[in-house]
């Protein structure tokens, strides 16, 4: 924990179906502190886990000296930002969860709450300064699947707060079964934990998505999981485009960092689908992996501009700081090991 030159301070929390990210981030975007923790370690649920993050985090801020002023979070599944609230979340084996009210009683702070890809989406739009086009879809792609949709120039969050839920589009009807309870999901295919588990099912002997998008080139096993992979996303976003019409599609998450085997494929693959118009541009997100948990903070600290971002951006990408950062084992991300759930 660095000193508190900058007391006030903001606490953002991405909460994901194999890890919990926290940071502790000073009013200038230095990022002071961080932890990442797996969401089902120690603790037998995903919420003792997150307060379990959470007291040492505050606690570790508190004892530097900060003074901690709000929280930001961001959970997946079917989020009520307004109300706090996560309604369903089947990774994480939560329903009607009042998440802003238990983490505010319990640390003293005003909590926000909202979904993981909007979240994303609202902090590539701060981090780009602008999407080039009104009418865009923000894909995480990590763990599980996600979307967030952009109409109009507007976040779409339904009447329910699970707009953007492509993961659970079925695209192969009576196919491999979801954590949802539905079978044949885009998620069950092309989530991170899905590519593995099937690489594995099939005799591979791969210990991350990484290894297997690059053994593609010698290894049918390989090729053909991710194939099914980029199909089912493909079909997906297939069906999202011909009812959304965007004219961006921007990929974020820890898979959108296998470069052209996913991008030039899925673009490939949209252009044998979409034989009435043409593909919309594809994009990899200027935040790489980190749209969550800078999403978590800018729900607390809209204040921040272009500058802040690129600070933390850049303090998150810094693989040789000095702060205490425990190891992940985020499987949504490429090259991490061993995916649980997202």
């Amino acid at each position: 924990m660095i000193a508190a030159d900058h007391p006030d301070v903001y606490i953002a929390v991405d909460i994901g179906g194999t890890t919990i990210k926290a940071i502790t981030v000073g009013g200038n975007g230095r990022i002071l502190a961080r932890r990442v923790e797996p969401t089902f370690g120690h603790a037998s649920t995903a919420l003792a886990s997150v307060l379990s993050v959470l007291d040492d985090v505050l606690g570790d801020a508190r004892r530097a000296g900060h003074r901690p002023q709000a929280m930001g979070v961001c959970a997946p599944g079917t989020v009520d930002a307004e109300r706090g609230v996560v309604t369903f979340a089947a990774n994480l084996g939560w329903q009607d969860l009042s998440l802003a009210s238990t983490l505010s009683s319990r640390y003293a702070l005003p909590v926000r709450v909202d979904h993981d890809a909007r979240a994303a989406a609202s902090a590539e739009f701060r981090g780009r300064g602008a999407f080039p086009n009104s009418d865009v879809l923000f894909v995480p792609l990590g763990t599980g699947v996600s979307a967030a949709v952009i109409s109009a120039g507007t976040l779409a969050r339904g009447a329910t707060g699970s707009a953007g839920e492509l993961g659970h589009v079925i695209v192969r009807p009576g196919g491999e079964p979801c954590l949802c309870g539905q079978s044949g999901c885009v998620e069950a295919y092309a989530g991170a934990t899905s590519i593995l588990r099937r690489y594995r099912a099939g005799g591979g002997t791969a210990e991350s998505v990484q290894e297997i998008a690059e053994g593609i080139p010698d290894d049918d096993l390989a090729a053909t999981v991710w194939n099914d992979a980029v199909d089912a996303l493909a079909h997906g976003l297939h069906g999202a485009i011909a009812v959304l019409d965007p004219g961006l599609i921007v990929l974020g998450g820890g898979l959108s960092q296998a470069g052209d085997v996913l991008v030039g494929a899925l673009r490939a693959r949209l252009q044998e689908l979409l034989t009435w118009r043409p593909v919309p541009e594809i994009a990899v997100s200027v935040l790489a992996s980190f749209g969550g948990i800078i999403g978590a903070t800018l729900l607390v600290a809209d204040h921040f501009a272009e500058d802040e971002i690129r600070t933390l951006i850049h303090d998150l990408a810094d693989e040789h700081t000095s702060l205490p950062v425990q190891p992940s084992v985020d499987g949504g991300s490429i090259g991490t090991r061993t995916p649980t759930r997202r």
